[in-house]
Parts: structure tokens; C-alpha cells; sequence
């Protein structure tokens, strides 16, 4: 059952004392069934399409406190997803501008910067995410 699961990734991060805003990416059957979901147990607006009050593809569907987004490139093996959830202090992101010089611009008659842009990412948190592994059995009535 679909709340089961969310309330597998509340309690596993409220034990890791996870107190940021928590998230997950899910494949577009696992939203439908989040849909489905909150239809069932009445909390879902029924909004018309292109309305100001609809969900947008690329912004958070919230649900039992997770704001989820939907993706096409959740790993699969062809039969079990791999989920990814957790919160936002649990990967760290850098980010430096270094040799920057001024250069003149060959076809205009202006300057112009350049530089190296260096970032990376690390996982600094690893308790703060976590994999469900699904499968998608369908709707039954």
C-alpha cells in the first residue's frame, strides 16, 4: 500500500534525525498511485488542466510531508525501481570561479570575462538517504 511506504521513509529518517524538508524521486506510475491515494482518502483537488491551481510537471507534489517529483530516470533492472528519497542537508554542493582574466572579444567591440568554473558534490549525510526498492503490481479494485 502506497502510504505504507511513505511512512517507511518518515520513520527510516525521523530515526536518522533527519529535520530537513524531506523529498523523493519517483517514476510516473508511483505518482499515479500517490494520486490515487489521495483521492481515496479525500485530499485531492480535482483541478483542471493549465488551471493556477494544477501541478506543474517540474514542481513538488506534496504528499504526507514529502515533496515528490516525478522522473523518467529512476534506475530500474526491469522489474524492481529504485526510489531515492531523502533531505537537502545530506549532499553538499561547491562551487568556485578561479583563474579569471579579462579578454577582448574578437568580432565586438567590447571585454569580456573567462574563467574555470570547479564544483562538485558529496554525499556529507549517507543516513539522510535511502533506497525503497518497488515494483509496480497496478490498481486493483
Amino acid at each position: 500500500m502506497m502510504p505504507d511506504l511513505v511512512t517507511y521513509m518518515l520513520r527510516y529518517l525521523a530515526e536518522a534525525n533527519a529535520h530537513d524538508q524531506p523529498w523523493c524521486v519517483a517514476p510516473p506510475w508511483f505518482m499515479q498511485l500517490i494520486g490515487y491515494g489521495m483521492i481515496t482518502y479525500g485530499t485531492k483537488q480535482f483541478d483542471a488542466p493549465g488551471s493556477v491551481n494544477a501541478p506543474r510537471p517540474v514542481e513538488a507534489f506534496p504528499f504526507m510531508g514529502i515533496n515528490f517529483y516525478q522522473s523518467n530516470n529512476v534506475s530500474n533492472d526491469g522489474t524492481d525501481y529504485r526510489i531515492m528519497f531523502g533531505t537537502s542537508d545530506a549532499i553538499g554542493f561547491a562551487m568556485q570561479l578561479e583563474e579569471i582574466e579579462a579578454v577582448r572579444l574578437e568580432n565586438y567591440f567590447s571585454d569580456g570575462i573567462k574563467g574555470l568554473n570547479v564544483y562538485g558534490s558529496k554525499v556529507i549525510r549517507p543516513d539522510h538517504l535511502g533506497v525503497i526498492y518497488a515494483q509496480f503490481s497496478g490498481l486493483t479494485t
